[in-house]
């Protein structure tokens, strides 16, 4: 590795981007512009106004809805309406909820399942699996800590938040902050990660700049649900992995353990992050010394019990109900490969100048032997994440969101080492410049009221 740093980087010289604020610095940067717009689309009484025309209109629609009760909400979603597909029929127009919906489709349902559960008689089940319980139960922690200090009302009428709509947006601004919290620190992982692949401060700062602004990290940074939280416990195990990578001693079974929590972790937000197990166990094989069965064995036993303690602790009621969740799951989506939607949605999601950026960086990741082992994980994870999703036919681009921090990171190495060529070093800058500042604007147009809704639309 001391190779690598004096090869691609030049320590200590780095006078705007000192190494010990360098992560400081990308976190603050993406947390400033992740609680940018954090209020777009939330309900509010002036659009309670355009759908409702007076106090008696709003009466009128919940005293329809109440005549559903709160109690049975359950049977509308999840396992249950899996196998009772005649509840569908039951169901209230989503439509008539819009007042306290946001403008993001997914976000209510969030508010929903946390609205199944009773903690007074420690009944958790959120009664489905799409949304983890490692989101919806600290999103009810917080929200319950914010409640006993006066900031959010809850409550079981339905109506006070249809009168009091600014009381609903608070509910989804408490998950818009958690996610933000967790889209900053996929960027400070992602500097992180690049700085321990690469063995530099200006690849570590212009990954975690890139992934901080690359549209689809910035867009699902603003909502309330699962995905950034899960794609950041996925880049905390990358990054843990390429660090027993490049390890030189023998890693302690403490690593494989936090491997093993970390891929839970993600699983926890969500279900089909299962397969993020494949990151830990992708470094255990990876490494040259472990020839001994005992040691992949003891490996793979640290990281199996930190992921299933992880997953049963965050999703209790995916192991005490099983196999009800795969009821659920079957009915979610079909097995249609789809690989060039993805590959198009990836390239609309990170821009086109990213994009190329990422493929060329990627391509020389793959052909430099010197640091081909710290590569081999990020890299295989991104063409193994990118198989997976690609096997099913319910099409989001948010999907493909989990391989961006990886792809960002491996390729940064290529555009940061210096040539002895200077027109190339020319060149290199020029180009990141650029990239840089056109994903910049692109990312950041999501503020305009015009973009966000082609955003909303994309995911």
């Amino acid at each position: 590795m001391n190779r690598l740093k004096t090869d691609i980087s030049a320590p200590g010289k780095n006078i705007l981007f000192p190494p010990k604020y360098g992560l400081a610095l990308i976190v603050i940067f993406a947390l400033a512009i992740n609680l940018t717009g954090l209020k777009w689309g939330l309900p509010s009484q002036s659009l309670n106004q355009l759908y409702f025309n007076g106090a008696e209109a709003v009466q009128h629609r919940i005293n329809a809805i109440e005549k559903q009760p709160a109690e049975e909400t359950y049977k509308g979603m999840g396992f249950y309406l899996a196998t009772h597909p005649e509840e569908a029929q039951k169901k209230l127009p989503r439509s008539w909820y819009n007042p306290i919906r946001s403008y993001h489709p997914d976000e209510y349902f969030v508010i929903k399942s946390l609205a199944t559960m009773n903690p007074k008689t420690f009944n958790l089940n959120p009664h489905q699996f799409t949304v983890g319980g490692a989101y919806l139960y600290l999103t009810a922690l917080i929200t319950f800590l914010l409640s006993k200090i006066g900031w959010i009302k809850l409550t079981g009428d339905l109506g006070f938040y249809f009168f009091h709509p600014q009381e609903m947006a608070k509910l989804y601004l408490v998950g818009r902050l958690i996610t933000a919290f967790y889209g900053a620190g996929i960027a400070g992982l992602a500097y992180l990660t690049a700085k321990k692949i690469w063995g530099s401060e200006k690849a570590g700062m212009l990954s975690g700049f890139l992934t901080a602004v690359s549209p689809l990290i910035l867009l699902n940074a603003h909502y309330m649900y699962v995905d950034i939280p899960g794609v950041f416990w996925i880049t905390a195990a990358l990054y843990l992995a390429v660090c027993v990578s490049t390890a030189t001693d023998k890693p302690e079974g403490h690593k494989y353990f936090l491997m093993g929590i970390f891929s839970g972790l993600a699983a926890g937000n969500k279900i089909p992050f299962l397969i993020s197990i494949l990151i830990p166990l992708a470094a255990i094989f990876q490494k040259k010394r472990y020839r001994q069965k005992i040691e992949v064995i003891t490996g793979i036993l640290w990281t199996s019990a930190g992921f299933l303690i992880a997953l049963f602790i965050t999703n209790p009621y995916l192991f005490l109900t099983f196999p009800k969740p795969l009821v659920e799951l079957r009915e979610q989506t079909s097995l249609v490969f789809s690989g060039l939607f993805y590959l198009k949605y990836l390239a609309f999601g990170l821009g086109y100048p990213l994009f190329i950026f990422s493929l060329i960086g990627l391509t020389y990741c793959l052909g430099r032997k010197k640091n081909r082992e710290a590569c081999f994980v990020p890299a295989g994870w991104i063409m193994a994440f990118f198989f997976f999703i690609s096997l099913f036919g319910k099409h989001y681009a948010r999907y493909i969101l989990p391989i961006i921090p990886a792809l960002i990171c491996v390729s940064a190495g290529f555009w940061v080492k210096p040539s002895s060529v200077q027109i190339v070093n020319f060149l290199k800058k020029t180009t990141v410049f650029l990239v840089s500042g056109f994903t910049f604007l692109y990312g950041m147009a999501f503020f305009e009221g015009k973009y966000a809704d082609a955003g909303r639309r994309m995911d």
